[in-house]
This record gives structure tokens, sequence and C-alpha cells, in this order.
């Protein structure tokens, strides 16, 4: 089962949750980090302070101390003591009061990690998370082992294996419904006015495409991306050599709910429209003066930079994909259609700890070519077109607008 990051919200269940990064709307922007660390290791490290002040030895005593208190004195021991360093770690993320750095435990992490991969092991739908809390199916994935128990899109999911899900954190969930291919799971379903009944699903291995090409009205290339993960890339490019064959004169890229992900995979899909040049100015410095510009990445074998090009975007765009976005902005290599954007300007950088789990933090924010902040505010449309229900993939009245302004820039 995914609560996508993508097409829907940003959480997988059998696949993921790119954690809260999108509960507030948009996924991370990426960059690797390469850091190991642990208690121990902060610890033992040596004080960087000035005139007497309490080293970081001395300053994590408290907490070791507490630690140690709890699972010798308190009245409901033994305490999972996993529990309890995961708590902490996520309490000093909390403490930064930045809404995208955060700490994942090591299921969270590896449900990010197969996000990003594109394969995991569930049932394999697409859940949207309503306002009232309740994961709603919006479509079994095609030959998926939901589709094959029957599930179907509006339908509501209750309960895993009889526990009531609706209200709860979507990373509890995610580790209820996933799990490895060959087991099963039970799902209590609401569908529309029907009694509340139970369906059983097989988990096998599913593979999701990070991009997907057709050609539609006989000569445009629609290309929706989905999110910015492992595999983007390579999809892109086998997306645009099939244009080239089908001879398209034109490319619809749909970034629309795309909340992300890596920044490296940003700069190359910007290098597949734009031969060169400045994908974005990234600032650590908390200040003008700092911006250091990031280049666009590439390719010698597949591009399109001959061909006319709209980018459709909505409030679900956000990070990586409105790096993309603002960079075929703002140096005139596309228009935009569609909704202000989320508005996401931070990157953060990824370490992976141990056991497991991942420290996200971010490190800078980031700045259009023509240096527009975008944090907070998002970009706005060369062409405005309020989304709707039924603007999803190529359909709607934004997917109508965005082939009647390529349609106007094909010669």
């Amino acid at each position: 089962m995914t609560i996508r990051i993508n097409r829907w919200i940003l959480s997988v269940v059998a696949l993921l949750t790119l954690v809260a990064f999108f509960a507030g709307g948009g996924v991370a922007g990426y960059v690797y980090g390469k850091g190991q660390s642990s208690p121990k290791a902060v610890a033992a490290l040596p004080s960087d302070s000035q005139g007497g002040a309490p080293s970081d030895a001395e300053l994590w005593k408290p907490v070791m101390e507490t630690y140690e208190l709890i699972n010798k004195e308190f009245y409901g021991r033994p305490v999972e003591r996993e529990k309890l360093v995961n708590a902490a770690a996520e309490g000093m993320m909390k403490a930064l009061k930045d809404p995208y750095s955060s700490y994942l435990p090591p299921a969270q992490h590896e449900a990010v990690r197969e996000e990003m991969r594109g394969e995991f092991e569930g049932i394999g739908v697409y859940v949207d998370v309503t306002k009232d809390k309740k994961f709603t199916i919006v479509s079994p994935i095609e030959n998926s082992p939901a589709e094959k128990a029957g599930l179907r899109s509006g339908d509501v999911i209750l309960a895993v294996n009889g526990e009531k899900i609706t209200g709860k954190d979507q990373a509890v969930v995610v580790t209820k419904i996933r799990g490895p291919r060959g087991t099963s799971v039970r799902l209590t379903i609401q569908r529309g006015k029907q009694a509340p009944f139970d369906v059983n699903v097989k988990r096998d291995a599913i593979k999701v495409p990070q991009v997907t090409y057709k050609l539609i009205n006989g000569d445009i290339a629609y290309i929706d991306a989905n999110i910015f993960g492992d595999k983007t890339t390579a999809e892109l490019d086998a997306a645009l050599r099939q244009a080239r064959q089908d001879k398209a004169k034109g490319v619809i890229l749909d970034l629309r709910n795309n909340g992300g992900g890596w920044v490296t995979a940003a700069q190359e899909m910007i290098g597949r429209f734009l031969p060169s040049g400045v994908a974005f100015y990234e600032d650590p410095t908390q200040g003008p003066g700092g911006e250091k510009p990031k280049e666009v990445i590439t390719s010698r074998e597949v591009n399109a930079y001959d061909l006319p090009l709209v980018v459709l975007v909505n409030k679900g765009s956000a990070s990586a994909s409105e790096i993309v976005s603002g960079a075929l902005q703002a140096r005139g290599r596309a228009k935009l259609v569609g909704e202000v954007t989320f508005g996401k300007g931070s990157e953060q950088s990824v370490h992976t700890l141990s056991r497991g789990s991942s420290a996200h933090i971010t490190i800078a924010h980031w700045l259009t070519p023509d240096k527009r902040d975008i944090h907070g505010k998002g970009l706005k449309p060369d062409v405005v077109v309020k989304g709707g229900a039924l603007d999803t993939g190529a359909a709607g009245p934004q997917f109508e607008r965005a082939v009647k302004v390529v349609r106007s820039l094909i010669k």
C-alpha cells in the first residue's frame, strides 16, 4: 500500500512515508550526507566552548542519567530502550523548530529508502489521507495484490488486522500494512454505504515507476514525474528517447503533487532541457552574498533542448519540483501552468546513523537562477489554472490548458 510522496500525499504504506516532510506539504530536497553518529560518539566529543562553559560530554550527562533512572525505577518498566533513545533524538530535532529537520527510526528510514528506490514489498495501492484522517484508496497499482484482491478507488481502510487506524500516525499505519512478500494482511474496508467488510491481501514485491510517458494528440510527449528518486533520471531518459522515436513536437512535464526528492535528480532533469548554466543557488549563510551557484547536470546521449516545454505544477509541487520549475521558468525555457507551488526553499542533508536510523538536517536555503527566494511563497505559474477533482494525470482543466499552451509554442 502506498500513501505516496508524490501523486497524493507524502507517505507510503508498504512503502513509506518520506515521513512528515509532506505532512506540511513538501518532501525534503535531499542531498546525501556522510556522517555517522551515536550517543557514545556525542558524549565523547571534547568541549569547544570558552570561559568554563560545560563540555558536550557534561551536557549529555543528564540525558544518560535520565535514561538510566527510567530503566531502574519507572513503575511501568521494563521500558523498550530503543523507544527512549529514538524519543531523545526526535526531541533534539524538534528543538530546532525546523519542520524539515528530523530523526527517523530504522523502520521509517528504510521505508523512505524503499520509496526512493521505487521498489518495496506490500499490497500496492495509492492512498490519500483525508482531512478527517481517513485512509482512502485513490487507486490500486496495476497487477498489484490490492487490485487482484478487488480493492477499489474510494475504498476507506478502517482497520488493519482488526486494529482501527483512522486518525493514527501515518508512519505507524505504514509499518502495520507493509510487510514481506508472501505474508498476508487483513484490511477492514468501508465501500460507500455498504457495511464494512474484511479483505485479505497477500503481500508481494511492488515496483513503482517514477516517471511515466505517453504520446498525446499525436505529437505531444506527456511525461509524468512523481518523485525525484533513484530511478527518476534513467526513466526520464527512456521517456525522452521514446519521445524522439515518436517524433514529438512538444513536451508537457507534469510535476503536480511531486513532493521532491534528491537534489541531484533535479539538476539532471533540468539538464535534459537546458544545455548548461545555473540550476539554482545554494545559500547556507542565512543572508545575501553567500549564494553558491549549482550547475545543471547534462547528458550527451539524451536531451530535449529543442522541444517546446510546458511544466504542470500545483500546490503539491514542492522542493526538488520547485527547483526544476523555478529554473526552467527563470531561464525562459518553459511556461508553468497550474497553481502556485508549495514553497519549500530549504535543502536537507541525509545521514544514515547507527542501527539503521537517519538524521535529516536543513543545511541551506536555495534560490532560483534569478535569485528568487520561494520559501513560504511558492512559484507563481505563467498561466494560473485552479485544480479540481478531475485534475489527475492527462485529464482535467489544468492538463487541457497545458496542451493549448504547448501547442501555441510549437512552430
